[in-house]
């Protein structure tokens, strides 16, 4: 009975030994998976602590940045987790925080040292996010910091993908739609290491400069064609006498401002945009005062434009308002075609001069609402005049009990072909498309950029090419020189035969003569 007993009670303790060494091994394996590292890690496998990593991420991100960014120089040299004066051997702790640091003084611009310090704050952020997330299983490529982005812990033998950081665009904005970087992980579980033997991420589809060389090379082959059509229609118009009326008044001076932003853009965006992708000391980098009046005198132009087509708007509606009456002065549209724009250009200067002088003033900004205010204004006042103006014309067709469906149409594409003239077409492509696909915004932005550039080509065709009174004195002109021509043909062909003929009497009469005088010596 006692050993019935004891085997009874030896089984029973066995179970819950094995009970209990069951439940530790569970519960190590429970803790083994919440584990958290203490360490951070970066590109090449070195496990760094939250102190020397943000030391070491912020080196790294200042020795990735474009050297274009830096004083001639003046950029220093990454030694670990410091960076070094190449000259003096001096190390800089890489702290953003300190802004007596003479790190700060080797950027070139207030822009450029808020992008390092962004890229040293998202190192910080990373660190965090890697010391806050448990392990996974072994036998994936580590959670790491490449430098510029943060890469989760990523299956062997698939590609990674990460959103382009915005601090990774030194001398352009960051593209309106979302771009990726892709790091592989290899089969064994290790990072795709590149020729150099190093760890490497791909970037180079994070880059829009191509995108923009193709909005560009639009913009200067548009404008092209515009200043092509622009400058005979300003000849035609200057010409002819009969032309000088208000209405074609009008005309010249917003074809002038036109052909004069055509030339500015051109020749601003292929010399001084251009050339800022292929020269490391740029035009725009170097920030002269020539640069920056030559844009001053564009952004003026572009306003001027709008302006006129205000002008031509305004001009417009009064005089149907009017029971189509003629209007008198026209100094007053000089005022605001040329006038009007040097008050918020020259605000807008003086601005860019105190609070933004970098890059010839081109970095986009608040500033610029300066600027476009006045165009929105020019625009909306614009559409209230077209709207008013086929009102009037409706309401006339309809007192003359003219009913018609051909009459309306007939007026309403009439009063289509002032849209190009009144701008009203940039109130459609106003909005800037921030996300969706790459391609469609790209698309988008050629539509803009092209009619941008077309639009005094479309305005000189419909308005001088295609315009009644100019294509009859044009033909008139035309049927003059061929009348002349054909006149002057005439004469000259008459006087040549008469020149044969009076020549060959002289020939008859000549050898007459002779031959009477030899007869006479015989």
């Amino acid at each position: 009975m006692n050993a019935i007993f004891l085997r009874i009670m030896t089984a029973g303790l066995s179970v819950i030994l094995l009970l209990i060494l069951s439940t530790e091994s569970v519960s190590g394996e429970n803790d083994k998976s919440t584990e958290k590292p203490s360490h951070c890690r970066v590109s090449g496998g070195s496990l760094l602590t939250t102190e020397h990593f943000a030391l070491y991420s912020c080196a790294s991100c200042y020795r990735h940045m474009d050297a274009r960014l830096f004083s001639n120089g003046t950029k220093l040299r990454q030694r670990g987790m410091w960076l070094q004066n190449s000259e003096t051997n001096e190390l800089y702790k890489p702290t953003y925080t300190n802004r007596s640091s003479p790190i700060f003084k080797t950027f070139r611009t207030s822009k450029q040292i808020d992008l390092w310090i962004s890229c040293c704050k998202a190192a910080v952020e990373c660190c965090e996010n890697m010391r806050q997330t448990p392990l996974t299983s072994e036998g994936v490529c580590p959670r790491t910091w490449d430098g510029w982005n943060c890469w989760p812990d990523t299956a062997p033998g698939t590609i990674q993908q990460s959103p382009c950081p915005a601090y990774i665009y030194f001398n352009s904005d960051k593209p309106q739609c979302t771009r990726y970087a892709t790091k592989e992980c290899w089969d064994n579980a290790t990072w795709f290491i590149n020729f150099k033997g190093n760890e490497y991420s791909d970037y180079s589809t994070c880059g829009q400069g191509e995108d923009i060389k193709l909005l560009m090379k639009t913009h200067l082959i548009t404008f092209g064609i515009s200043i092509v059509l622009l400058i005979p229609a300003l000849i035609i118009f200057f010409y002819y006498r009969q032309l000088k009326v208000h209405r074609v008044f009008m005309h010249k001076n917003l074809f002038i401002s036109l052909l004069l932003t055509g030339v500015f853009v051109t020749v601003f965006e292929g010399y001084f945009i251009l050339d800022s992708f292929n020269n490391y000391n740029s035009v725009l980098e170097e920030n002269g005062p020539g640069c920056k009046l030559f844009y001053t005198i564009t952004k003026y132009m572009r306003l001027s434009t709008y302006m006129w087509m205000f002008c031509e708007g305004f001009y417009l509606h009064k005089l149907i308002a009017a029971a189509f009456a003629e209007q008198k002065g026209v100094l007053i549209f000089c005022a605001i075609g040329w006038g009007v724009p040097f008050i918020p250009v020259t605000i807008w200067a003086i601005t860019r001069q105190l609070m933004a002088d970098e890059l010839c003033w081109t970095v986009p900004g608040y500033y610029e609402w300066i600027i476009y205010v006045p165009m929105l204004a020019a625009l909306v006042v614009n559409f209230c005049f077209l709207a008013h103006i086929i009102q009037i014309i409706i309401t006339k067709l309809r007192s003359t009990n003219t009913n018609e469906p051909a009459q309306f149409r007939r007026a309403v594409r009439a009063t289509m072909v002032l849209i190009p003239l009144f701008g009203l077409h940039f109130l459609f492509l106003a909005y800037n498309h921030k996300k969706g696909d790459c391609h469609v915004i790209l698309i988008f932005n050629l539509i803009v950029y092209s009619l941008d550039g077309l639009q005094g080509g479309i305005v000189a065709l419909l308005f001088c090419y295609l315009n009644n009174e100019v294509l009859y004195l044009l033909k008139r002109s035309y049927n003059r020189k061929k009348m002349v021509h054909d006149i002057t043909s005439h004469m000259s062909s008459r006087k040549t035969r008469e020149s044969r003929t009076s020549v060959s009497t002289n020939m008859e009469s000549l050898a007459n003569d002779a031959l009477a005088r030899g007869l006479k010596k015989k």
